[in-house]
């Protein structure tokens, strides 16, 4: 199956990943991303994102503030926030600010 490398940029860390398939949500609606994607930008909604790694694992992470662009068949995703979701657990939740965006991502994680 074919991959892409996906530059991942924090104000805090910058890493590649190899990944089959990146998915989260937008303002309009969902959407996936696979290797050889027409050129794109992507505003994400402050929640979940989905990737499938080159080895088959699949991660979800909490984005906060990104923005995935796509050009030259280059990944690029920038975000305010990136945390594996694991790292996301009851009390990150509740002190979290926006009560749409929580009870979105508590839904995503039982799914």
């Amino acid at each position: 199956m074919s991959t892409f490398e996906l530059g991942i940029f924090t104000p805090l860390e910058c890493r590649k990943l190899h990944v089959v398939s990146l998915g989260g949500d937008t303002d309009s609606g969902r959407f996936v991303v696979l290797a050889g994607h027409e050129p794109s930008v992507f505003a994400l909604k402050n929640g979940l994102i989905f990737l499938v790694l080159a080895d088959g694992i699949k991660k979800k992470f909490f984005v906060e503030g990104a923005v995935l662009r796509i050009q030259d068949k280059t990944y690029v995703l920038t975000a305010e926030t990136i945390l594996d979701i694991e790292l996301v657990d009851e009390e990150f939740l509740k002190r979290y600010h926006d009560a749409e965006v929580v009870a979105r991502v508590i839904k995503q994680m039982e799914a």
